[in-house]
């Protein structure tokens, strides 16, 4: 229970970083995966698609925001 908030407090404050700095590019491909990773952590899914989708947007090829899109429209309750 901890370890999660503490897990959650981290993604907060990595997501105002990640925005921060896609306020001062927004064409930066690695500061928008930030914002999609920190926005999973902290149970923004909307916001990481949409992050996710920007980066793709920019850039059809990148390899982690096709991933991060994929894992993240995954059917709920299918285990592997």
């Amino acid at each position: 229970q901890r370890s999660q908030v503490a897990a959650v407090g981290e993604g907060q404050k990595a997501l105002a970083a990640f925005d921060k700095a896609c306020g001062l590019d927004p064409q930066n491909e690695l500061a928008l995966l930030g914002r999609g990773v920190a926005s999973v952590m902290t149970g923004y899914d909307a916001s990481a698609v949409a992050a996710y989708e920007e980066v793709l947007r920019i850039n059809p090829k990148n390899r982690p925001a096709r991933e991060g899109l994929k894992w993240l429209q995954r059917p709920i309750g299918v285990k592997k």
